[in-house]
Formats: structure tokens, C-alpha cells, sequence
């Protein structure tokens, strides 16, 4: 049997086999934990027992996507949906945005089973994104994953909609 080779990094230390295992274990034993009791509910509001930034929050929100999330994601992502850049779960003030389409100041929000719990939550994210400039979409995952043309259709007006106005009527 041939040694396999180790491909490293340049200027990266190798590492012995037992410093691998122990730099594993020592990820996996960071829990993320709900911020609402309904884990299901929505992947927007995990966080892990250490304070973690916005930007590490959103890695992580990337990493443990919905499906409606992921199913929405490969409609927008790569400019796919009328040329428009989107951008996944990006950080913006306390908040974190599931999709946010900058040049055309637009926000989309999937939003789970437990959303009806956090009505008012919910309304405080979406004024202070529209106070920052930003219209706001939402949809729930029935929506996404059973109509997801039609959810696309309704993306894509509100892009091309100027500014000035509100979102386009469902």
C-alpha cells in the first residue's frame, strides 16, 4: 500500500494525527442551540452557546439551511434570477437577512412554522430594514416549495419595480 500525502496549506504547521482528532472533537462539541423553543421554526435565529459576531452566525445559517432556503437559493444564486445579485444570509445591524438584493434594496424572508409565534420580533426586523432603506418580501415554506415559480415571478417585479414603491401585491 502506497503512504497517502498530506496537501497542507504553505506556512501551515502539520499537524500530529491525535492533534487532528482533538481539533475535530473540540468543533463538534460546540452546540448550537435554539433561540425559540420550536427548533424547526427557523434557522435565522440560531446561535451558539458563545457569542458569535453576525458574520460568524450567518457562516454558520449557511451551513444549516432550510430546505426552502436551499430550494429558493438555487433560483437566485449566480445572478439566475433576471441578472439580479442576491446575497445569503447577510449580516446587516443586529439583523440577519435570509436574502438580501442590494443594488435593488430588497430583502426576502423565508420564514418557518414558528413565525407565527414572533409576529412582533418579525415587525421590529422589518421596519428597521425598511427604515434603512429596504423593502422587504416574505414568504413561508410552503409557499417556496410549492410554488416556488410563482415566488420567483413575484422576486423578480418587485426587483424591477423603482424604488419609490411598495412591494408588489401577491
Amino acid at each position: 500500500m502506497a503512504a497517502q500525502r498530506l496537501f497542507l496549506p504553505v506556512g501551515e504547521p502539520r499537524r500530529s494525527r491525535e492533534e487532528g482528532i482533538m481539533a475535530r472533537k473540540s468543533a463538534q462539541e460546540r452546540v448550537i442551540t435554539p433561540r425559540t423553543t420550536d427548533i424547526e421554526s427557523d434557522s435565522a435565529f440560531y446561535q451558539s452557546e458563545e457569542m458569535m459576531d453576525n458574520t460568524a452566525r450567518a457562516k454558520e445559517l449557511r451551513r444549516h439551511a432550510t430546505e426552502s432556503e436551499r430550494v429558493l437559493w438555487s433560483r437566485l444564486r449566480a445572478r439566475r434570477a433576471g441578472g439580479f445579485k442576491f446575497r445569503r444570509q447577510h449580516p446587516m445591524g443586529n439583523f440577519i437577512a435570509d436574502f438580501a438584493c442590494l443594488s435593488e434594496r430588497l430583502i426576502i424572508e423565508v420564514d418557518g412554522p414558528g413565525h407565527s409565534k414572533r409576529g412582533g420580533e418579525d415587525a421590529a426586523r422589518d421596519s428597521w430594514f425598511q427604515a434603512q432603506g429596504f423593502r422587504v418580501l416574505r414568504f413561508s415554506d410552503e409557499e417556496v416549495l410549492r410554488a416556488t415559480a410563482l415566488v420567483l415571478e413575484r422576486i423578480l417585479r418587485c426587483c424591477e419595480m423603482p424604488e419609490g414603491k411598495t412591494s408588489p401585491a401577491p
